[in-house]
């Protein structure tokens, strides 16, 4: 399975695995250093997912909130300068997809 990132010229990415089930977008950090990503699926039943990102050496996570079966949100906190953290983010959110999701 290989899942694929959109970069769109709006301001933000979009992650998303092969079938289209699960979709992260990713919008451009604040200047605060935050990320409020939105997932087209629940964060609750994948929090082995939300772990391993807080893994990563450059963010950490500051709050997950899950709306329904079909929308939650992330908020992400660049511990690297915003700009460099979103493009280390793009290259390993599709990795770690793969393998939790």
């Amino acid at each position: 399975m290989t899942t694929t990132t959109e970069r769109h010229q709006r301001g933000f990415a979009t992650i998303y695995t092969p079938d289209g089930r699960h979709r992260i977008w990713l919008p451009r950090p604040t200047a605060a250093g935050r990320i409020h990503a939105t997932c087209s699926f629940a964060l609750s039943g994948h929090m082995d997912f939300v772990d391993s990102i807080d893994t990563l050496g450059y963010v950490r996570v500051e709050q997950v909130t899950t709306y329904d079966k079909d929308c939650s949100s992330l908020t992400l906190t660049c511990l690297l300068a915003p700009e460099g953290c979103l493009e280390r983010l793009m290259e390993d959110l599709p990795e770690k997809m793969e393998e939790y999701l």
